[in-house]
């Protein structure tokens, strides 16, 4: 499995492969039940508190009996990778007439870019 990791600061980067297998059995194996488990839990956690943050800054904010209600009905799944904000800027700027090019440029260049 390929890791690839990125610096905040530096914005050094590195991709490193990773000897693990990519499913529960091969987990299990490997890692033991113990093991495979507390990181799922971990990473569950991490999940929905990110759900039970977003009801918190939500306009109009649920009420706590409305996020115990979320909470019970959520379940894990998937989550694919976002756009990183570069990517996200390169689809916007392809976007962009000649003229907003031009002018987002003209910013980009006065900031130090």
């Amino acid at each position: 499995m390929e890791i690839k990791v990125r610096h905040p600061k530096t914005s050094k980067e590195i991709t490193v492969q990773w000897d693990t297998p990519t499913d529960l059995d091969g987990l299990v194996k490997k890692y033991g039940p113990l093991v495979v488990a507390n990181n799922c839990l971990s990473t569950m956690k991490v999940s929905l508190q990110s759900i039970i943050r977003g009801a918190l800054g939500s306009d109009p904010q649920p009420s706590p009996k409305e996020i115990q209600e979320k909470v019970n009905k959520w379940k894990p799944g998937i989550r694919v990778r976002g756009k990183t904000p570069q990517e996200k800027f390169q689809e916007t700027f392809a976007k962009m007439n000649p003229e907003q090019k031009k002018e987002m440029l003209r910013r980009l260049s006065a900031m130090g870019a």
